[in-house]
């Protein structure tokens, strides 16, 4: 649902057949603006090199099932507020 991840940053879990590229090239179609890519257990910290087509980055799935809440917005700071959206 294009709603729900439009300008938002969204949390993809590593999963089946599915390739993470393809995973943010539907994001990224979507309207989302970035990517958490949550790796299977096998996989730790590994990053790796692929071409995606929207900001991403990879963390270990015993980080991944934190979403830390949106900031909120403060007057005269540049810090963007985040909201994180799970696909």
């Amino acid at each position: 649902d294009p709603s729900k991840v439009k300008g938002k940053i969204v949390a993809c879990d590593r999963e089946g057949n599915i390739k993470s590229v393809a995973e943010g090239q539907e994001a990224s179609s979507a309207g989302a603006k970035g990517m958490l890519l949550n790796n299977r257990p096998q996989q730790g910290k590994t990053s790796l090199a692929e071409p995606h087509v929207l900001s991403c980055v990879t963390r270990p799935q015993n980080e991944s099932k934190y979403h830390p809440p949106a900031a909120p917005e403060r007057a005269g700071s540049h810090a963007p507020a985040y909201d994180i959206t799970s696909m």
